[in-house]
């Protein structure tokens, strides 16, 4: 019985198989005498789900996006307060009885200050070149058989170039994403994020040590039995009694962020100086891939170009880092590497 309720509906279908090649469709409208277009079902597939998930980030992913914001105001109400309080007021008054002294003093805070914006407004406009995109894959290139295929772009890739969320795109030699510049850290701006760090230290340990010296003088000693003075809560509280003036609150609060700017600037730059000498960044570090290690000489000149030490006098955006962040030398060939 079921055998011949199957033999009915197979005669069904081909009178209707028949019916639509005569130009007659079927009820449901679907042309039944063309097969099935498989691939372009598959395209739309997988076209459907690379746009998912290339959206679905972007539920979440303004929040991080939101840090670069935060990283860009404190960076810039940060080094401009240090600048002006040491300008024109701790250092004229520690400083005021020596007017060559004080000059030469102005002078170094306003060269760190200097440094210090160059290389950042350096690191953002460089990290466009570390960009890896459709039309950077066209250009001519080394042999593109090692280069591995990005999910999220949807384009091979070169070696060491990896994906950030944040910027939406691949990034040559991509080390990490900085959220005080608001862009990621790659072969064309890592030695300005270095120089950087660098001047982030000495200035944050300048504006530490000259707001502590006058606080020592108009407020009381740190280092001492009344060092919880220097908690914001007791400082409110005696600023509400009128016991202090309000000057005496902004500056503690900037020997705060001078000390926070001088352990997070401190670390960036020990860790950045440590992937210097190994030669790796700080994924592969942390996959202990070692294919790309190179002396320290060879790592200087892919990082800072021939004139290395230059770079934290004075900045060289003109010369060039050796290479161009898509061919490598390896310790092993290639062929016995996996990726």
């Amino acid at each position: 019985m079921i055998h011949h309720t199957h033999q009915t509906m197979t005669h069904r279908d081909v009178v209707s198989s028949h019916k639509t090649a005569s130009g007659e469709t079927s009820t449901g409208g679907i042309d039944w005498s063309k097969p099935p277009d498989i691939d372009a079902y598959l395209d739309k597939e997988n076209t459907q789900y690379l746009l998912e998930k290339r959206t679905s980030p972007q539920k979440w992913i303004w929040k991080l996006r939101m840090m670069n914001s935060a990283g860009f105001v404190y960076f810039s109400v940060y080094s401009l307060s240090s600048l002006i309080v040491g300008h024109f007021f701790t250092l004229p008054y520690l400083y005021g009885y020596d007017k060559d002294v004080l000059r030469n003093r102005k002078i170094l805070a306003v060269y760190i200050f200097i440094m210090l914006v160059t290389n950042y407004i350096l690191i953002v406009v460089r990290s466009k070149r570390s960009r890896f995109g459709i039309f950077s894959q066209m250009l001519p290139s080394a042999n593109q058989a090692h280069w591995t295929k990005c999910p999220n772009c949807d384009i091979l890739v070169p070696p060491r170039a990896k994906h950030c969320v944040l910027c939406d795109v691949c990034v040559l030699k991509r080390d990490h994403h900085c959220f005080f510049a608001g862009c990621c850290i790659g072969f064309h701006n890592q030695r300005y994020f270095i120089v950087f760090c660098l001047y982030g230290c000495l200035g944050a340990m300048y504006s530490l040590y000259v707001t502590y010296c006058f606080l020592e003088i108009h407020y009381i000693p740190l280092f001492s039995l009344d060092f919880y003075g220097y908690l914001m809560p007791w400082l409110l509280w005696r600023w509400y009694l009128g016991v202090i003036h309000h000057s005496v609150i902004w500056l503690a609060l900037l020997l705060y962020l001078s000390l926070t700017t001088l352990i997070a600037c401190g670390y960036f730059l020990t860790w950045q100086l440590v992937l210097l000498c190994t030669g790796q960044t700080t994924y592969e570090f942390l996959k202990r891939n070692k294919t790309f290690k190179q002396p320290l000489t060879e790592n200087l000149k892919s990082i800072f170009g021939k004139w290395s030490l230059i770079n934290f006098i004075i900045p060289l955006p003109w010369i060039r880092n050796e290479g161009d962040g898509r061919k490598w030398k390896t310790r092993c060939s290639l062929d016995e590497k996996h990726f």
